[in-house]
């Protein structure tokens, strides 16, 4: 995934179990959510959130 900045995140599928089993349709249909918080993947019934990638705390 692309920033607006121009820097990408990704992550390792294998940290997401759901994730990785999924198709590649299904994982290119995401949207982002809560102001850019989360990544939610509606086919799935799940998501991450952004802080949480980065090991931070969900809650500051």
């Amino acid at each position: 995934m692309s920033l607006e900045d121009g820097r990408e995140v990704g992550a390792p599928l294998d940290w997401f179990d759901w994730l990785a089993t999924a198709t590649d349709d299904q994982r290119h249909e995401f949207r982002i959510v809560e102001g850019g918080a989360g990544i939610w993947w509606e086919q799935l019934e799940d998501g991450v959130s952004v802080p949480g990638l980065f090991g931070l705390p969900e809650y500051p």
